[in-house]
């Protein structure tokens, strides 16, 4: 049951991820950064604000070890991570289904040469993030099983996380046509991404697994299910 609702909320985690690549690039989704109706500058930039407000305290707060010990007596230890990834794609969710746009532009580029660049540079730096974010859950305690220290995971996926960092800004900044909006969503999500990087290489270190014996065995069980697929 456990590995069913943790594969759901990483397929969430997905989903959610690609649909953040149609919504800054304005490709192939219902709703994107730049699509809408225009309502007042003020108004516009407050709701965008209140709404990564929402999601900013999600990853303040979820990861800290006084708070992962207090949620364990409601959610189990072995699924607080998927629950914690679930809550974060329904709040992006969210966020991407009530967004202002604000289509004042900043700047546009007219040349077909560096245009083609730009969306060259949002393509594969979309996919290294993506990749990177799916190698990361791959590795992660709940597919791999507690068989690492804190500190080697640490050191094994720093890199990554710096790649998902850096291939993400410029995908973000990296579009021929630069809105306010565009400009205030690349700037919200930069900031509450490092953000969550940042508290989680350091929590990921510091707060300890508390597997016992029972739990072990259950993840090693998970993790020749989660290999026997691949």
């Amino acid at each position: 049951m456990a590995l069913l609702y943790s594969t759901l909320c990483y397929a969430v985690l997905a989903a959610t991820l690609l649909y953040a690549v149609g919504f800054a690039g304005n490709i192939g989704v219902p709703k994107s950064v730049d699509s809408g109706l225009p309502k007042a500058l003020t108004r516009s930039v407050l709701v965008d604000l209140v709404l990564f407000s929402l999601i900013i305290p999600q990853l303040a707060i979820t990861p800290r070890p006084t708070v992962r010990r207090l949620l364990t007596s409601v959610i189990p230890e072995s699924i607080q991570r998927p629950s914690r990834i679930l809550f974060l794609s329904l709040g992006m969710l969210f966020l991407f289904r009530h967004w202002h746009p604000v289509s004042a532009v900043i700047w546009g580029v007219e040349s077909a040469n560096v245009r083609t660049i730009l969306w060259t540079m949002f393509a594969l730096s979309s996919i290294a993030a993506l990749t990177a974010v799916a190698l990361l859950i791959s590795r992660s305690q709940f597919f791999v099983g507690p068989a690492q220290e804190p500190k080697a995971r640490f050191a094994r996926t720093k890199r990554m996380r710096r790649l998902i960092g850096l291939a993400s800004l410029i995908a973000l900044v990296a579009t021929p046509r630069m809105t306010i909006g565009h400009l205030l969503f690349s700037l919200g999500t930069t900031f509450s991404m490092f953000f969550a990087l940042r508290l989680s290489s350091k929590f990921d270190i510091h707060f300890p697994t508390g597997f016992d014996s029972e739990t072990t065995q259950s993840l090693s069980q998970r993790r020749s299910t989660f290999s026997s697929l691949l």
